[in-house]
């Protein structure tokens, strides 16, 4: 239980993590859109603006970028667009990334029910080797007295053996001198 507990914090702190990366990228981006806007049209208002950020077009900066003919203006186009593409293939990455950990959490959550029986079994094991080694043990013990105990019986049988042979001998001899 106390690993479980450990994976799913560990994996609740990375997709926390996760999201506000995500959510820092997301900002940053329509940062860039607003700078990209700016640029293209220095005197738009922050209405235009917010709404060329909500609409989602950034294809106004490439608009006033490609009429220009300025070659530094098309280079920093390409670099835009490159960067821009990067950041949704980032965006893209994370997404999935955040998918395959909503999985594994699912997968972590599933799993649960088998790690608790293995669990159980394992204590349930252990509890049973340390009563097999108690009654080992008291067998042990058990098997000492009982050799013990045949032992003294053995010897005391041949006494007693001994003795009637003993009286039997004297008798016969008592019986061959009479």
């Amino acid at each position: 239980m106390g690993q479980y507990n450990f994976v799913l914090q560990k994996l609740q702190a990375v997709t926390k993590s996760f999201l506000q990366v995500q959510n820092e990228i997301k900002l940053s981006k329509r940062d860039q859109i607003a700078r990209q806007y700016k640029i293209a049209r220095p005197n738009a208002s922050e209405e235009e603006i917010q709404q060329a950020i909500d609409s989602g077009r950034t294809d106004i900066f490439n608009e006033v970028m490609l009429s220009s003919r300025i070659a530094d203006g098309q280079r920093i186009l390409g670099a835009v667009q490159d960067r821009q593409r990067e950041l949704n293939k980032v965006l893209e990455s994370m997404t999935q990334l955040q998918e395959i950990m909503l999985e594994m959490n699912n997968l972590i959550n599933s799993q649960q029910p088998m790690i608790d029986e293995t669990e159980t079994a394992v204590d349930n094991t252990i509890s049973n080797v340390e009563g097999g080694v108690t009654q080992l043990s008291e067998a042990n013990k058990s098997a000492i007295k009982a050799r013990r105990t045949k032992w003294i019986i053995f010897w005391i049988l041949l006494v007693v053996v001994i003795i009637v042979a003993i009286i039997v001998a004297i008798e016969v001899l008592k019986n061959k001198s009479n």
